[in-house]
């Protein structure tokens, strides 16, 4: 099932992501990403990450991103070079347009872990850790409400919601 959206004055047809990633663009701007319940392959991060790039970051619109990681396995340690090297290839794009990442984890060691990372090494644009689904969508959706592409200098500490 492909997704039809309107960025940056033009239609786009949105592929379905793969790799068994879930990504609902049905309120886009504000995108929420469900990551397989089992491991994915380094093959299929790596085009999923290439699908975000091309359909999410790089459209040229603001846009807001909920990472739902419940009951998922995490990424091993060659996904997260694939993803390090994924976020610098995409900085100059995310740093303009995206308004803010919230992600839901449901371990408390890992809303921990990253929201000391986030505090050590603070990211390109507003980056929130919270447990619940509901209040991720709300921050990404407040964010959004007050974000003009291009105007991220703002961007409070992460914390855990």
């Amino acid at each position: 099932m492909s997704v039809r959206l309107s960025a940056g004055g033009r239609s786009i047809d949105i592929p379905d992501p793969p790799g068994g990633v879930r990504t609902d663009m049905s309120h886009w701007p504000l995108a929420v990403v469900t990551p397989p319940t089992t491991a994915m392959s380094d093959a299929d991060y790596r085009a999923y990450l290439e699908w975000t790039r091309r359909y999410v970051v790089c459209t040229g619109q603001g846009y807001a991103l909920v990472l739902d990681a419940q009951n998922t396995p995490g990424v091993s340690a060659s996904q997260r070079q694939i993803l390090g090297e994924h976020m610098q290839s995409t900085k100059a794009f995310s740093s303009k347009y995206c308004a803010g990442t919230a992600m839901v984890f449901d371990s408390t060691l890992m809303r921990g872990m990253m929201t000391a990372i986030f505090w050590l090494s603070q990211p390109q644009h507003a980056t929130k850790v919270f447990s619940q689904k509901p209040d991720a969508i709300f921050w990404a959706k407040s964010r959004l409400e007050t974000f003009t592409a291009g105007s991220n200098a703002a961007r409070p500490n992460a914390g855990q919601g």
